[in-house]
């Protein structure tokens, strides 16, 4: 018997949908409304404990892409 997939956490999911966009941040920026600086520092990872709503935001707006 397999066991069923655990789903990915949301901010594995945001740091890795941001490495997929890289060098199309200022529009992901301009469309989910989170600052530029702040979609760097989550990126790379510098702010291991961003605030929820603003992963929120973004995996909104990857959602949406999809």
């Amino acid at each position: 018997m397999t066991r069923p997939a655990t789903p990915e956490p949301i901010l594995t999911f945001v740091r890795r949908r941001l490495a997929e966009t890289r060098g199309q941040w200022a529009d992901v920026s301009r469309d989910s409304g989170v600052p530029y600086h702040t979609l760097t520092k989550i990126a790379q990872g510098v702010s291991p404990n961003p605030r929820i709503d603003t992963v929120q935001r973004l995996v909104d707006y990857y959602k949406a892409a999809a």
